[in-house]
């Protein structure tokens, strides 16, 4: 089904060579949906033997359903659904994992009409991890229950956006489908869930949406969450089934599995017929961007919809800024779209979208979930998305509508894009990564433990409370946060509403960013990203307008920019210290021991640097002096011997360059063996370190306590080691480049670096 039609370096798609953008017309779908609803043929008598319900047993979903769906011309299902309903009749809970556009939502839309058919007080939850997502089903779920009959206001959102009235009357009169997200339902469900009792007493169904979204940080608080939730339905008597769809992972089971704590029924071959999907494969002799900037208004004129997907939110406005500015018609036919709108801006755009008044959209990963945006013809994928994973659900939004897709592939300069860009063919030959959940993580747990506790105070004898949970109740009664009775059987909370002091999206509080000179909020921004890219005097981009940030105020949470227009953007500069708190493992190494476990990591911004918007030409760098963040968390390290600056010497190749440039390059492979962001890694190097008297480079998850993310790429490195080395030899820079040595995130502006000693390094560690 996919396609790779042609690996190119210089290419001209705009003018019909080697590949005009037209796209084939419609051909047979590969798989036919055999499976028709049970009840659409008339009986069971009439239908196929392998589909008949066992002798006795009525046909299902009932007749109103039947007659509702084939309204909205759906007449079969496909066998995937047809096999995870099966699933849910016989009390299992399903697991769908199939390509997007595959007809997953419809698998637990018809659960939940047939449940609500036979017992209409039932209760269903809904979570999805965007709002979007909820706008998009609630509408669609609204349809099929009037059509069966239902009152379609008996499915409501409940999110940060309901008016206060609104969840008044909710909780009142609990409806029959609640859509949510895990924030909502940590702050604003669980803590008064007696409020909640008449809907959690009713629970028959829990859905988690686009399950492979939780992973790292998010995922690793959801995991929490939704035990908590669990421990609160068991409360209230309810054992609800768990309805999951994900994209294509490596490892569905066991993160289903993980996140909620129940077995799941994986289905994972899907039936649904799929257009074929083109793609090519570009390594531009210029800038990315600048050929995404030429490219995507060509395939706009061309009558295609396109959406462009970027790897940041200053990409994103750049690129918008810069189409713009060429050519100012696409205001109103182009947008951008990424975290930090606010939630009006980010609905008018996906309604446009919908409508199709605008023509195309440049975004972030913000995009890259299955709400209806409409008929996609061409995806254009700026720089490689970081995992197969996500490469697959991008160009998986091109193409529905039975239309044949493009998918565009421009390579950036970074060294995962250079690898794909000379090895393409593993782009479809590689199995999807393993998306990881951590649920040891100290801080995330203590943090949700003392959530449980005002939720419903803990008892020495519940489930919930694993032995690994029991351990971290003494620390926490002897640091005050929770308070145990008087028959030292029972714990409470002892810091008031702990749940508002647990942001389950990133490390610390969020921030608001408002216009200096009307008071506007312009958007939002997390603590861990705050003094990165809203420090005094850099340039923060919204909706391709210019800001320069004037003033943090902490107490308020706020930053306050004033718009400008300037031909540069800030990058900033930094400094970093690790202490090795506890060694956990270790092995040996040709020149080194490898070791894992516990680091106290110390950050500061010291600077920022003014560089020109496209071309990346420093103008100036400026000192800063910002506070130093502090975390403990969980990474490898290696100890080399003390020979190696000797033979560095020896060959006269600069040490502490040749140890940054290894770390750099170790860190760019990092997520071929564990799906992770770059951004969820972090390292530095020592000439000496003061613990070990001796060189050391150290990577680590950069989040407190931990993500395991570094302890599985620990498990595998000495393959970890051999392709970091494949990657500096293929490359054919002289002295580095960013394609191998140098990271776009380094804050101490890519210097030292050393090419061939980071090759000397490596080769002296290999075990081959």
């Amino acid at each position: 089904m996919h396609r790779l039609i042609t690996h190119l370096t210089s290419p001209d798609l705009l003018h019909g060579a080697p590949f005009d953008l037209r796209l084939l017309p419609p051909r047979e779908a590969v798989f036919a949906a055999e499976h028709m609803l049970r009840s659409a043929c008339g009986g069971p008598e009439a239908c196929h033997p392998s589909e008949r319900p066992p002798s006795g047993e009525a046909c299902h979903p009932a007749e109103t359903i039947r007659r509702a769906l084939k309204k909205v011309n759906i007449s079969r299902l496909y066998s995937h659904q047809a096999e995870a309903l099966q699933a849910i009749s016989a009390g299992r809970n399903p697991l769908v994992v199939t390509p997007t556009a595959s007809g997953k939502s419809l698998i637990y839309q018809i659960a939940i009409l047939e449940e609500l058919q036979k017992h209409p007080d039932a209760r269903v939850l809904l979570l999805f991890p965007l709002k979007a997502l909820e706008q998009d089903q609630l509408a669609r779920l609204r349809e099929l229950m009037s059509l069966c009959g239902l009152d379609p206001q008996k499915a409501m959102i409940m999110d940060g956006d309901t008016p206060r009235d609104d969840r008044d009357k909710m909780r009142a009169d609990p409806p029959n489908l609640m859509l949510t997200n895990p924030d909502m339902l940590h702050y604003g469900i669980l803590p008064y869930h007696r409020g909640w009792s008449l809907f959690l007493r009713g629970l028959r169904f829990i859905v988690i949406d686009e399950l492979h979204v939780y992973r790292g940080i998010f995922g690793s608080h959801v995991l929490q969450v939704l035990r908590r939730l669990g421990r609160v339905s068991r409360f209230y008597g309810s054992k609800p089934q768990w309805i999951a769809g994900s994209a294509t992972i490596g490892n569905p089971l066991e993160l289903a599995q993980d996140l909620t704590g129940e077995e799941f029924a994986l289905t994972d071959q899907s039936g649904a017929p799929a257009s074929g999907r083109h793609f090519v494969i570009i390594n531009p002799v210029e800038s990315p961007y600048s050929l995404a900037a030429r490219l995507l208004p060509e395939i706009l004129k061309k009558k295609y919809k396109a959406i462009a997907f970027t790897k940041s939110r200053i990409a994103t406005e750049l690129l918008y800024k810069r189409i713009i500015e060429a050519d100012r018609k696409w205001e109103t036919r182009l947008s951008s779209y990424r975290a930090g709108f606010l939630p009006e801006e980010r609905r008018e755009i996906e309604r446009r979208l919908l409508k199709d008044e605008l023509s195309g959209v440049i975004s972030t990963s913000a995009l890259e979930l299955g709400m209806d945006i409409g008929g996609i013809d061409v995806c254009l994928l700026l720089g490689y998305p970081g995992t197969i994973s996500a490469l697959m659900q991008r160009a998986g939004r091109a193409g529905r509508r039975d239309r044949e897709s493009l998918v565009i592939l421009i390579a950036g300069e970074d060294a995962l894009d250079q690898y794909y860009a000379r090895h393409s063919d593993e782009l479809f030959a590689k199995p999807s990564e393993a998306a990881i959940v951590d649920g040891t993580n100290e801080p995330i747990l203590r943090s949700h433990l003392i959530c449980a506790a005002a939720e419903i105070p803990l008892a020495a004898n519940e489930s919930y409370l694993s032995e690994e949970k029991r351990e971290h109740l003494p620390p926490l009664v002897e640091e005050g946060k929770l308070i145990r009775g008087a028959g030292g059987q029972r714990w409470f909370p002892g810091v008031p509403h702990p749940h508002r002091l647990v942001n389950i999206r990133s490390v610390g509080s969020g921030y608001s960013i408002h216009d200096s000179e009307t008071g506007a909020q312009i958007g939002d921004i997390g603590f861990g990203r705050l003094w990165s890219e809203c420090h005094p005097q850099a340039i923060y981009l919204h909706r391709a307008r210019q800001y320069l940030i004037e003033k943090l105020d902490d107490k308020a949470k706020a930053v306050f920019a004033r718009p400008i227009e300037v031909d540069y953007y800030t990058h900033a500069l930094g400094e970093k210290e690790t202490e090795i708190i506890e060694r956990l493992a270790t092995f040996d190494l040709p020149g080194a021991k490898a070791f894992e476990g516990k680091l106290e990591v110390t950050e500061r911004v010291t600077g920022y640097q003014k560089r020109r918007i496209f071309s990346g030409e420093l103008i100036s760098t400026h000192p800063l002096d910002g506070p130093p963040q502090i975390m403990v968390t969980r990474g490898f390290w290696l100890e080399f011997d003390v020979g190696l600056k000797e033979l560095f010497e020896e060959k006269r190749l600069h040490y502490m360059g040749g140890l940054h440039a290894g770390e750099h390059a170790m860190i760019s492979m990092l997520p071929l063996e564990v799906m992770c962001d770059r951004g969820d890694i972090g390292g530095i190097s020592f000439a000496a370190h003061p613990q070990t008297e001796a060189a050391a480079i150290f990577i680590y998850d950069a989040y407190p306590g931990g993500l395991g993310i570094t302890r599985r790429a620990y498990r595998n490195l000495s393959r970890l080691i051999e392709r970091t080395l494949s990657l500096i030899r293929d490359c054919r820079c002289d002295d580095g480049c960013p394609a191998c040595i140098q990271s776009p995130r380094c804050g101490a502006g890519n210097r030292p670096l050393d090419k061939a000693g980071a090759k000397l390094l490596l080769s002296n560690l290999s075990t081959t």
